[in-house]
């Protein structure tokens, strides 16, 4: 049986709801200085970026800045996140198949994991890590608004 990691801090750091979860982060978008249709148009190419990991209250709408700049056409997003709570393995993948949001799952790319693990001797698949921390959980409904379809590696 496929594992899905459940959504942990949907209705504290984020709406439980995903009505009102689309409206906050259309409304975060919205407010980007440069608006979410200026950003993609104008913006070059990214790679990378760096993202607060609060509830939405608070970064939100910095969050927002950047999610407003990035293309349509992003298929597989990496995302390293902090592990709050030091349980697990201290540089974790997750060997979930998916992360529920309240937007929808979000698959874990395997074969990207598996590659990872054997390539990069200090990764290894844990759930612990992943079980409770919100670092990463919190940028999921801003890329699923954003990109709609895209698989994950969460470190």
């Amino acid at each position: 049986m496929d594992r899905i990691r459940p959504a942990s801090v949907a209705g504290s750091f984020y709406p439980s709801e995903a009505e009102e979860l689309c409206r906050l982060i259309d409304d975060c978008i919205e407010s980007s200085p440069l608006g979410p249709q200026r950003a993609r148009s104008t913006s070059p190419s990214l790679t990378g970026g760096l993202v607060p990991h609060a509830g939405y209250i608070y970064s939100g709408p910095c969050a927002a800045h950047f999610y407003a700049l990035l293309e349509h056409s992003i298929q597989r997003v990496i995302l390293l996140g902090v592990n709050h709570q030091g349980r697990g393995h201290r540089a974790a993948l997750s060997p979930a198949a998916s992360w529920q949001t309240p937007l929808g799952a979000v698959r874990i790319d395997q074969e990207l994991n598996h590659l990872l693990e054997e390539a990069v001797p200090f990764l290894k698949q844990d759930d612990i890590a992943h079980a409770r921390e919100h670092s990463i959980e919190v940028q999921l409904p801003f890329l699923q608004r954003v990109l709609g379809e895209f698989s994950l590696i969460p470190v």
